[in-house]
């Protein structure tokens, strides 16, 4: 099973479930742990996931 949200045919909104959710949130909270992060979001180091 891929990590990626799969985009559903009929439009153009990723399916997200919530364990999709929970593995985005905690590699944002490793994000914000290694200094990733700023006063305005995330670095784009971050988002290199």
């Amino acid at each position: 099973m891929s990590m990626y949200p799969r985009v559903s045919q009929d439009s153009d909104r990723a399916d997200w479930t919530t364990a999709r959710s929970q593995f985005l949130v905690e590699q944002l909270i490793e994000q914000l742990v290694y200094g990733n992060k700023n006063d305005s979001g995330f670095t784009k180091e971050a988002w290199k996931l």
